[in-house]
């Protein structure tokens, strides 16, 4: 029986981040916070300043 296990992908050093804005939530995937909200304002149509980090995930790796 073959287990499940994860590894932080650290080649990219990406992760995910969660933001909630006055248009509602959003996630991003990005190296950078910055990054993220800028991407994040853009989808939701506002300043990056009315953004609230909510949570931040390592992009993981799954093997089998």
């Amino acid at each position: 029986m073959a287990l499940a296990a994860y590894m932080y992908d650290s080649s990219s050093g990406q992760k995910w981040f969660s933001f909630k804005g006055p248009g509602g939530s959003v996630t991003e995937r990005a190296v950078f916070e910055s990054k993220a909200r800028r991407a994040a304002a853009d989808r939701l149509g506002c300043d990056e300043s009315e953004l609230i980090c909510t949570d931040i995930t390592p992009v993981k790796i799954y093997y089998k």
